[in-house]
């Protein structure tokens, strides 16, 4: 399992093995699978069309869910939109 990090734009169609963090000027775009957890950080962007285990979104992070979270999304403060599935529960520590 790795950990890729997301610095600028871009756009995955495949399989993660592991998880993504996107940070400060990050724009991700998944159309694929993360079987890890996504985390998106302050000044990340991130649209979730595919499948991710878990989200993490950070306070100053946009992410926009529109395809399935198979585990948890931990809200801590970002802007998230959801118009997808979340199969876990939405928690806001």
């Amino acid at each position: 399992m790795s950990n890729k990090i997301i610095s600028s734009q871009v756009r995955e169609q495949g399989k993660i093995d592991g998880s993504v963090t996107v940070v400060d000027g990050g724009d991700f775009t998944l159309q694929g699978m993360v079987t890890g957890t996504v985390v998106v950080e302050r000044g990340g962007h991130a649209r979730i069309l595919g499948m991710v285990g878990t989200l993490d979104v950070h306070e100053g992070a946009v992410v926009a869910l529109n395809g399935t979270c198979t585990g948890d999304v931990v809200d801590r403060g970002g802007d998230l939109t959801v118009n997808g599935v979340i199969a876990g529960a939405r928690i806001r520590p």
